[in-house]
């Protein structure tokens, strides 16, 4: 078996070589008293964080090589110490600043590019994931609230806050377009918006603790008909949209004072509800994702719940969670902490982890990259990529 913990090595003060190549330790501060030690290997290692190896007095070589979630900048700054350092690949942090607090995140990595909303902008910003540098100002006729991206990458979908309004960018000109749905709503306050299929696009509004709202569906390309969905249930916060990868089914997530999980039926024009949690029994719902063949949904409080009945099947630390596009990880953004984890979801063991690639106060959104991850909190986009070293 492979080590997991170096709890107790901190009484061996006189160490000067230790190897923990191979191993499943992510926390290295049993070290910070080996004021001796010289040489550290942790090749071929799942952890990312290198701060207390960072500050061991006497360190003059350290073995990365396959560990890539190490920060780049930390092992530069061993080398001008004069570390000998051998690596071969790490982990390139980048940010950038949005001037106003980003509430949605939209990645489309086929196009290297993503796309977040920025209410206080009346705005979407197009960013270059290479760099994170902002290439468009999409501008919006209210404060944008939650966006999605058509799954031919054309349209990007956007819920109109105060407006009660969908709205329709056309990515190859910018021009917007936008339905009234403030009637059928009940509300102005729209919040989410989804793609369920090509033009089948779902809508929410929150109206909070001032009124009820309910959940439309449009159809683009049937002159944008709208209708009311979701058995006409009615909904108070912050309801927001997670789709299932074979778009046969529509989950909706309500955090109000008692959150709940309702599942609808894509397969029928209604999008009836078919299955909603038990009372008490859920929560976290102010954000979901589902894994990669849809059977499972992680909350944010970390929960994990099979997708027939609703029920808990499994827990993980509380935080942010996005299952990846395809295979078992799923990153969870930890609550105070400095990393996001990578558990694997078929066993909810630790696997990995990565470094927030910014200081944040508040996460909103995160989305896995094929080579690394990018972060939305407060006004900043952030990413770690694995690069060469």
């Amino acid at each position: 078996p492979k080590i997991r913990s170096i709890d107790g090595l901190e009484a061996m003060t006189n160490l000067e070589s230790l190897d923990l190549s191979n191993s499943e330790v992510f926390d290295l501060s049993p070290l910070a008293s080996l004021g001796a030690l010289q040489t550290l290997s942790l090749r071929n290692s799942p952890l990312a964080d290198l701060s207390v190896a960072a500050g061991l007095p006497a360190l003059g070589t350290l073995d990365v090589t396959g560990t890539p979630n190490v920060e780049c900048a930390v092992l530069d700054d061993l080398a001008v110490r004069g570390v000998s350092v051998a690596g071969d690949f790490c982990s390139q942090n980048t940010r950038t600043e949005l001037g106003g607090l980003g509430f949605d995140l939209e990645v489309d990595e086929p196009q290297d590019r993503a796309f977040v909303s920025v209410p206080s902008l009346n705005a979407v910003l197009q960013i270059d994931l290479a760099n994170l540098a902002v290439t468009r100002t999409l501008a919006t006729s209210a404060p944008p609230r939650g966006i999605d991206l058509s799954a031919d990458g054309t349209t990007l979908y956007v819920a109109l806050q105060d407006l009660g309004s969908l709205g329709y960018i056309d990515l190859a000109t910018g021009v917007q377009q936008t339905v009234d749905l403030a009637t059928l709503l009940q509300d102005p306050g729209t919040y989410d918006v989804a793609e369920v299929s090509p033009n089948r696009i779902v809508v929410s509004a929150s109206p909070y603790s001032t009124g009820i709202a309910t959940i439309v569906e449009v159809r683009h390309d049937l002159g944008d008909a709208a209708q009311r969905v979701a058995s006409d249930r009615m909904v108070m916060s912050e309801p927001f949209f997670a789709v299932s990868p074979g778009t046969s089914s529509v989950y909706v997530g309500e955090a109000s004072s008692s959150d709940w999980l309702y599942k609808l039926d894509a397969t029928q024009s209604n999008l009836p509800i078919i299955a909603q949690n038990a009372f008490g029994t859920v929560s976290g719902t102010d954000h979901l994702s589902l894994n990669a063949d849809g059977s499972l949904i992680f909350t944010t409080t970390g929960q994990v719940l099979e997708t027939t009945l609703l029920t808990q099947v499994g827990q993980l630390p509380s935080g942010l969670a996005v299952a990846a596009p395809n295979g078992p990880l799923v990153y969870v953004a930890e609550q105070n902490s400095n990393k996001i984890a990578l558990y694997d979801s078929t066993t909810m063991r630790r696997t990995g982890e990565r470094m927030l690639p910014c200081a944040l106060l508040t996460i909103s959104r995160l989305a896995p990259l094929s080579n690394g991850v990018v972060v939305l909190g407060d006004d900043l986009l952030c990413a770690a990529r694995t690069v060469p070293y």
